[in-house]
Order: structure tokens, then sequence, then C-alpha cells
């Protein structure tokens, strides 16, 4: 009944390698600028953290096929699964989301009385990475997604008619020249501190504005910019929002196959044609 669970759409394994990339970028670019590193420091930790989990998941994958009993077809086992067992199931698990919802509003409310950013940092990626343990922890047997070629061929061409529309409906504003300086200063000053100062208002030397300092973005624009020579305008406003055009759509589906998992691609193309109109 569950043989085909395990089974990933490219859709599905596009939107979560991003999404663990932008997590990792996020924290080494947070960790830099609180040290005061610059963007080779960071390149170099990126590029050893790259290799890190190349290696480590090389050896997970020959350890884990050492341990598979032979003659012993786990990955098409099927499991019975009694209405006991998934009752059970259920309520550990909304009892972990309603935990993890309470945890997350006190952290957050600690954060609005104290603004005491950096303590909320640290709460807050503990906090994600006990739920990523957590997610692979835990066995779960919720209904399988319905995956079919065509479906799947219809959100790729969802996401390319994304592309063109939002390439032809992007319009820039004025607060796009602060992202973009501030891009433009980490691509041309790679041997300085990242986001110590910001020049998109005029004033040499000026400090960076503060709640600014977290967004990795800028960095990841710059770093672009820095590593393929290509001017960091053309980075911000061509490349990332055709990038981003198809990440929202496979996260939409992705989301949708959870919520309605034998037709999750209706409301996948609603969502995604209201988000873009």
């Amino acid at each position: 009944m569950f043989k085909d669970r395990n089974r990933k759409l490219l859709s599905s394994k596009t939107i979560e390698s991003f999404v663990v990339f932008f997590a990792l970028w996020t924290i080494l670019c947070n960790l830099t600028v609180l040290i005061g590193g610059n963007l080779i420091f960071l390149l170099i930790a990126a590029a050893a953290m790259a290799g890190g989990s190349i290696v480590s998941g090389l050896a997970l994958r020959l350890f884990r096929g050492k341990r598979r009993p032979v003659g012993k077809n786990t990955d098409t086992e099927e499991t019975a699964v009694t209405p006991d067992v998934i009752s059970d199931h259920d309520q550990g698990r909304y009892g972990r989301v309603l935990l993890s919802l309470f945890l997350a509003f006190i952290i957050t409310l600690y954060y609005i009385f104290t603004e005491d950013y950096l303590l909320f940092w640290f709460a807050t990626v503990i906090y994600f990475c006990c739920i990523l343990g957590s997610s692979f922890s835990k066995k779960t047997d919720s209904l399988p997604s319905k995956q079919t070629r065509s479906w799947e061929i219809g959100l790729w061409l969802l996401a390319l008619a994304g592309i063109f529309v939002v390439l032809f409906a992007l319009q820039m504003d004025v607060d796009d020249s602060f992202y973009l300086g501030a891009s433009v200063s980490v691509a041309d000053n790679p041997g300085y501190p990242l986001l110590e100062f910001e020049n998109a208002h005029g004033f040499p030397g000026a400090p960076f504005i503060p709640s600014y300092k977290s967004n990795s973005l800028f960095i990841l624009v710059g770093a672009l910019s820095f590593i393929s020579g290509v001017p960091a305008i053309y980075i911000q406003n061509f490349f990332l929002p055709m990038l981003f055009a198809v990440l929202i759509a496979f996260a939409t589906a992705e989301l949708f196959r959870v919520v309605f998992p034998r037709n999750w691609i209706w409301p996948t193309t609603m969502t995604v044609f209201l988000l873009v109109v």
C-alpha cells in the first residue's frame, strides 16, 4: 500500500535541496557577520561545509547499505498499518505540533519584550535543529501523494510560466537600491567585514543598519557576483526572480502534497496563479 511513498519527484528533491542549502548558508552568513569575517572566509567555510556534507552523505549511504539485511528488500516492503496505530500516531503528531508552536510563541515573545537578537538567533537555530532532528527520527505513515508523470510535467510547465510572468511584470522600486548597494559592497570588498558599512545613502563609512545584518540574501547576491563576475544588478533583478518563481511553484506543490495528497496539482495551480497575479 505504501511501497511508493519513499519515491521523490525531481521537484521535491529540488525544493528540499534548496531549503537545506539556504538554511546552512544563512547560518554561515550570520556567524561570519557576528565574528567580523569577510567574504573570502565565508566562501572557504561554505566550500568546507559542502565538502564535508558530501563526504558524510556518501559515508552514511555506504554504512546503511552494509547494514541492510541480505535477501530482504526494505524499499518495496509493504507495511500493514491498522487504524489504532494511525490514531496513536496522529495523537502524538498533534502533540508535537502544539508543543513546537508553543515554544515558537515563547521564543518570539521573548524577542518582542527584550529585543535581544543574539539570544533570539541562537534559540531559533536550536529550535529548528530540534524540529529537523525530530522529523528524521519519527517514522510517519501518512497517505502517500499521487505521483504521476503528467502532473510533474504540468508542475514544471507552471514554474516555467511563472518565470515569464515574473520577467515581464517585475518592477524595481527605491528600496531595491539599498539591497543592491549592500550586495555590491560585498562583491567589491571581499576582504572587508561583511555588512559592516553601507554606501546606498552617499555617506562613506556609514554603519550598516543592524536589523538587516541577519539577511543572507544580500551576501548571496554579492558572493555570486564576486565568483561569476556578473554585475550584482543582473543577479538580483533577473536571476533570483526567475529562480524563486520556480521554487515558489515547487514549495506550493510540496505543501499541497501533504494537505491534498490525491489532488495536489489543482490547488497548487490556483495558489501559484493567485500569488503571481
